[in-house]
């Protein structure tokens, strides 16, 4: 299994054929702070999965902020997410250089 790691936190991430919450409402992705998991529904596609995935990695970085206002706002998780995920599509080499930049430290 895969290590995503927030702050100081390693999450495991892993993909479930069934995702929902407590009222049963089907999920794309769930981080689960406690156990250090984060889950994806299995079978996304692609642009979806990353995504979701951002999403989950925001409300990790939230909830180290202790920003509980903005962690439990949805629309704000959503739209952060999908803007970083954006980014990151339409500037491929500025993306591989901030990796590349602090690799090398």
């Amino acid at each position: 299994m895969e290590k995503i790691r927030i702050g100081p936190f390693d999450y495991t991430y892993r993909e479930e054929k069934d995702l929902s919450n407590e009222e049963g409402e089907e999920l794309y992705g769930e981080i689960r702070y406690k156990e250090n998991i984060i889950s994806m529904l299995e079978g996304l596609p692609p642009p979806r999965r990353a995504h979701t995935l951002m999403h989950e990695i925001v409300h990790g970085m939230l909830s180290n902020m202790a920003r509980e206002d903005l962690n439990s706002d949805e629309p704000f998780v959503d739209a952060l997410a999908l803007n970083v995920v954006q980014f990151m599509r339409d500037n491929p080499d500025i993306t591989m250089k901030i990796l590349s930049d602090i690799n090398t430290q």
